[in-house]
């Protein structure tokens, strides 16, 4: 009985090697033996080559898109400038105004309206886009040449 066992068993085993990947020897075979091996790397190259490529493209659309967000981030920068530099000089005139005002009102009325005027700091942002504001100063007509710079600094970036 022993016997009949042992022959059904390696019967049974010599019929599944192959499904494991091995001879009648007990060598390996399979992938990397035979036309099916060699059609499988082929088609696993072709795939890695692929990759590569698609790779490299993603790698450049990368690049672009850093270069577009710098460029973003530059624009950003300076229309805060020019936002706080358009508010500064809108504050200018009218603090100007409200200056020529008062001197009529001291010299019509002896009384002023609105007190002295404090400029608002800009923080920089007329002098980084090269716009030189007039502050509000007593005796002086408030003009409107500091928003013709303003002007030119937008038409002509």
């Amino acid at each position: 009985m022993k016997r009949v066992v042992l022959v059904v068993a390696v019967v049974a085993l010599a019929a599944a090697a192959p499904a494991f990947g091995l001879s009648s020897h007990g060598s390996r075979t399979g992938s990397a033996a035979g036309p099916a091996g060699s059609s499988q790397l082929a088609d696993l190259g072709a795939q890695v080559r692929a990759l590569q490529a698609q790779v490299k493209g993603l790698q450049a659309q990368v690049k672009t898109l850093q270069k577009q967000v710098k460029n973003d981030r530059l624009e950003t920068a300076a229309n805060y400038a020019g936002d706080a530099c358009l508010t500064a000089l809108t504050a200018d005139a009218l603090q100007s105004s409200w200056l020529v005002i008062d001197s009529i009102a001291t010299t019509a009325q002896s009384k002023t309206y609105f007190n002295s005027q404090t400029p608002l700091d800009d923080r920089g942002a007329c002098k980084a886009i090269s716009v030189t504001r007039t502050l509000p100063t007593p005796g002086v007509v408030p003009t409107v040449s500091p928003f013709d710079s303003f002007l030119s600094w937008i038409v002509n970036g």
